[in-house]
């Protein structure tokens, strides 16, 4: 099986936004795991919102092309697409109350959720939510 890595819609983002503080970093860890056969995980929940980010900052094409981008990566088990049901929604709920921060969205605790419960140990974002799980950051 692929090494498995959760992908955040930070990190969709600055792959997107060329003028992105993130972006080069991003492009080369994309390449990097690209190369390495990785599978990339994320919630519908991500897919939302960075179809929803990109459109509004970078418009109507860069959000279709993201779009194609996850449908072309499902047919050939680059992206895996993970739809939040009731048991990952209470988990969620659990690291949201948990956590005091108040820049935790909701959707960062149900992709936190999400590699708990799959046990996912690498995540590719630029979100220090993530940082804290002590996960292995693949952009390192």
């Amino acid at each position: 099986m692929n090494q498995r890595v959760f992908i955040d819609t930070s990190a969709f983002y600055a792959l997107a936004a060329r003028r992105d503080d993130h972006h080069d970093t991003a492009k080369k860890a994309y390449e990097r795991l690209l190369s390495e056969g990785t599978l990339f995980v994320l919630t519908d929940h991500v897919l939302a919102e960075s179809a929803t980010l990109i459109r509004r900052k970078l418009g109507y094409q860069a959000a279709q092309d993201f779009l194609r981008l996850i449908e072309e990566g499902k047919a050939v088990q680059l992206f895996q697409v993970i739809d939040i049901d009731d048991i990952l929604i209470e988990v969620a709920k659990e690291i949201f109350r948990k956590d005091a921060d108040p820049k935790l969205s909701f959707v960062d605790a149900l992709s936190l959720a999400v590699m708990q419960t799959q046990r996912i140990r690498r995540f590719f974002a630029f979100d220090q939510h993530f940082q804290k799980t002590g996960s292995q950051d693949v952009i390192l």
